[in-house]
């Protein structure tokens, strides 16, 4: 089976589970109602080819999972890569309302903790603020990683201990 039909498949689960419990189906851009304002049609336009290819590069370049936890459709991303563009990328490919999970974070199965892409995860206190902040993590996470002088592009430690050790004895 291949990612796209397990991907269908866990999200039928979804929805099966949601009628059964009589929950709001949340839309998606591919049935939201059209409405008219002033008589023009405001249905979300369906992505194209190009736009789904894109999507997919940058899920796949940050290293994103689609993973069922608990029996629910969730999105895995590494907390150091988490950005506006991923969140993009996940409505384009409709997985914009899955729960995203942080690879790195608790609770996930270490079949998926495998990292394969460049980067180093956040540290816990940063990690646990972004969990706290859903609707823009990657602003929380840069805002307190510049206060500590993390560079999130990272820096051989050779090149940064020196000079923070000269910083912190300063102060």
């Amino acid at each position: 089976m291949n990612i796209i039909e397990r991907v269908k498949q866990l999200a039928e689960r979804a929805l099966e589970r949601q009628t059964a419990d009589n929950a709001p189906r949340p839309e998606s851009r591919m049935d939201a109602p059209a409405t008219t304002v002033a008589g023009a049609d405001t249905t979300p336009p369906t992505p194209d080819l190009a736009e789904i290819t894109r999507a997919n590069r940058v899920l796949g370049a940050a290293g994103v999972h689609l993973m069922e936890l608990d029996g629910v459709p969730t999105v895995g991303v590494w907390s150091d890569l988490d950005g506006p563009e991923i969140r993009e990328a996940l409505k384009i490919r409709e997985s914009g309302n899955w729960p995203v999970r942080y690879l790195d974070g608790e609770g996930i199965p270490a079949r998926h903790k495998v990292r394969a892409v460049d980067g180093e995860p956040v540290l816990l206190s940063a990690l646990r603020a972004m969990q706290r902040n859903p609707a823009e993590p990657w602003k929380v996470r840069d805002r307190m990683l510049n206060e500590l002088g993390w560079c999130a592009k990272g820096s051989a430690w050779a090149d940064w201990k020196a000079p923070e050790l000269n910083r912190l004895f300063q102060e």
